[in-house]
């Protein structure tokens, strides 16, 4: 048989253990799995597949701490979670009471883009709508500040992560939060139609055609969704006909 302290029964180990419904099964699991990684095992041979489950293990019982702590295990490493991974800890924390969830689900998503760019990880629609779900966590939580840093730091600057309608209107979304003049609101609206626009513009040729500003009508139903509580037809009108000044195709 196996002998324990070696990477196949560590690999073994850690494969049964994260895929049983035992109570001790994600601790056992662990076990194995920080076994290998003290004794320097062969890293690029672990199975993401097995950790993937392990952190979804704690995560669905309510111990998202214990799944950030395994991705924090591999900082500096050459092994790349999977974006799933990431998904179990974040959703986690918008469930939970944490007074510092916020900063922690920012935080991670920061690190997962980061990771992407390290690895050339392709595929990019989960990431987006993962972006998409901290941005909305953080709203609820009145951080306005954090969440649109999420769509300046990655939406704008990272050419692997692209946003989608959802991205847009949570973006306008923080500025109905934060502006009290409706003026003041409409400039903020055309100045974050400027700057996806530039973003299109920018994008590198691998990430694909971006249609979210081609289509005005699409553009149109997203603002008046976020806005239409605080915006007339008419000043909604009015921050759709700045797409057209801002030449983007339609």
């Amino acid at each position: 048989g196996l002998k324990t302290g070696n990477d196949d029964y560590d690999s073994m180990a850690l494969m049964a253990w994260s895929v049983s419904t035992a109570k001790e099964a994600p601790y056992k699991a662990r076990e194995a799995l920080y076994s290998w990684l003290d004794r320097s095992g062969d890293i690029v041979q672990l199975p993401k597949a097995s950790v993937e489950r392990l952190i979804g293990q704690f995560c669905d019982l309510g111990l998202p701490a214990e799944g950030e702590a395994i991705l924090e295990r591999f900082r500096g490493l050459k092994f790349n979670p999977t974006d799933l991974s990431y998904r179990h800890v974040i959703e986690a924390l918008t469930r939970s009471s944490d007074v510092d969830a916020p900063d922690r689900c920012l935080r991670l998503v920061k690190d997962l883009v980061s990771n992407r760019q390290r690895w050339n990880t392709k595929g990019q629609l989960a990431v987006t709508d993962l972006c998409n779900t901290v941005m909305e966590f953080l709203l609820r939580q009145k951080r306005t500040s954090e969440a649109e840093e999420v769509w300046n730091e990655i939406f704008l600057k990272d050419n692997t992560v692209q946003p989608n309608e959802d991205s847009l209107r949570l973006v306008l979304l923080v500025q109905s939060e934060r502006e009290n003049d409706n003026d003041e609101l409409r400039a903020a609206c055309k100045r974050v139609l400027a700057e996806a626009k530039s973003r299109v513009d920018g994008q590198s040729s691998d990430i694909g055609s971006c249609t979210l500003l081609e289509d005005v009508d699409l553009t149109h139903k997203v603002i008046r969704t976020a806005l239409g509580e605080r915006l007339d037809s008419e000043a909604i009108d009015s921050i759709v006909e700045e797409l057209k000044v801002l030449e983007v195709s339609v």
